[in-house]
């Protein structure tokens, strides 16, 4: 799931930050869902690993 969401980012990344810019909004959409792979019964522990895992860093030079 995530990685199908970021395939489709990919294919336009050029144009993020030209034509596409993000406002992020936690409380809409179901990024947890994607993140946990629908596994809500996952622990705490298990949630955490999983969200952890799907950080990706962005270092950033203008």
């Amino acid at each position: 799931m995530i990685a199908d969401r970021f395939a489709e980012v990919d294919k336009i990344k050029e144009i993020w930050g030209k034509r596409f810019i993000v406002l992020p909004n936690p409380t809409y959409g179901d990024w947890k869902g994607a993140i946990y792979k629908g596994d809500w019964g996952a622990s705490a522990a298990e949630k955490n690993k999983m969200r952890k895992g799907n950080l990706k860093c962005w270092d950033f030079h203008p």
